[in-house]
């Protein structure tokens, strides 16, 4: 009986990881990669002890030795203010055939195991890097300064060179290649998503009321002041909840400001943060997903949404682009603010048969996209894996 061929070992390097959940899209992208190509790859993951912005680490995982979570093997690193020594170790006296960086920008990480294999102190080992959005231009704008600082000295002092960057679609892999150059390395890959299940899809309001809700971080990203002043033009009674993290008090004050002048008729419940376990089930309660994001290099939020019968309503700043085709929702423009505003009247005076019937091809679009198998084979590639 011949044994069973060796598996390709990828390093990766993460902000935040399970059990944490803050992390949002990238934890999501990378737990669904696990799942779905442990067969022919094993995954070491190195991350934080603690959840993102968290003071408190994990109180039941060990520190600084690896740890069998499910199908992936993890190293918790508690803070450290020679955190580049952590790193080091990691690289130096861990098997591994490939490293996965998931941030261009990451200070904890990305930045230290460039500049190591640049100093020739570890490994010189493949490397892909995920920009996870960060090359969108809204994204750039923010600390917009240091970014660019870093990035001439990323091109300056050749860290780049032989990186591979992972475009998670063809409009990232532009981005990639306006910002690095044309001559830069790119792999495109779509993000891996969990299979859809079924759902018990418990909304379709019959009560004149809408029910929409906002699942994001509270950052200007998500562009969640915007979705409350499209809000306070709506005429229908509306009922907004929105989950996430807070992430930044001010601009959380901001919104708060616009909530307090919301007209009578529009009610708001924030309830903070959920597990990633619980999404779908919580988005099978409303009528409608409204994310007017600033950018997303694919979203698994949207994913989530659509596979819980759930219709949604988001920017164009996403891959989304065919949901009115699919009639299970809409993808606008930001300056076509009345389209927004429509889109949500529509919904509400939309008749129970036809909100079934939205919520019915909401799941089946879901399907069809989970069922594309070049996915998972251009995922292997992007660690030189055959399938």
């Amino acid at each position: 009986m011949s044994e069973n061929p060796k598996r390709t070992i990828v390093l990766i390097f993460m902000g935040a990881y399970l059990p944490g959940f803050k992390g949002g899209g990238p934890v999501t992208s990378i737990k669904n990669m696990v799942d779905r190509l442990s067969g022919k790859i094993e995954f070491r993951i190195v991350a934080p002890d603690r959840d993102l912005f968290s003071d408190h680490p994990y109180s039941d995982v060990p520190k600084r030795e690896w740890t069998i979570l499910d199908k992936e093997k993890v190293l918790y690193l508690p803070p450290s203010v020679v955190n580049v020594l952590d790193v080091l170790v990691a690289l130096r006296h861990t098997q591994y055939d490939v490293v996965y960086l998931n941030s261009f920008f990451s200070p904890r990480y990305t930045i230290p195991v460039l500049v190591l294999r640049w100093l020739k102190l570890v490994p010189k080992k493949p490397v892909v890097l995920a920009v996870r959005g960060e090359f969108a231009p809204a994204a750039l704008d923010l600390k917009s300064r240091k970014k660019q600082v870093y990035l001439w000295f990323a091109r300056k002092f050749g860290l780049l060179n032989d990186v591979v960057f992972h475009a998670t679609n063809p409009i990232e892999e532009e981005r990639i290649q306006a910002i690095l150059g044309a001559k830069v390395q790119t792999h495109l890959a779509p993000p891996l998503t969990k299979s859809v299940c079924t759902v018990e899809r418990t909304a379709v309001s019959t009560d004149g009321l809408l029910r929409v809700v906002f699942l994001g971080r509270i950052v200007p990203m998500k562009n969640l002041d915007y979705a409350l002043e499209i809000l306070s033009e709506v005429q229908t009674p509306t009922e907004f909840t929105v989950y996430g993290p807070c992430e930044d008090d001010e601009y959380w004050v901001l919104c708060q400001r616009i909530i307090a002048k919301l007209p009578r008729h529009i009610t708001i419940k924030y309830e903070g943060s959920i597990h990633p376990s619980k999404v779908r089930a919580i988005l099978a309660n409303f009528d409608l997903f409204f994310l007017p994001t600033r950018g997303e290099n694919f979203g698994h939020v949207i994913a989530e949404a659509l596979a819980a019968g759930c219709p949604v309503l988001i920017s164009d700043q996403t891959p989304w682009k065919d949901l009115e085709v699919k009639m299970c929702g809409w993808a606008f423009p930001l300056s076509d603010r009345s389209s927004f505003i429509n889109s949500i009247e529509s919904m509400a005076n939309m008749s129970y048969t036809d909100r079934i019937e939205m919520s019915i091809r909401s799941i089946a679009y879901a399907k069809d996209r989970d069922s594309v198998s070049d996915a998972t084979r251009l995922n292997m590639r992007l660690f030189g894996v055959s399938d």
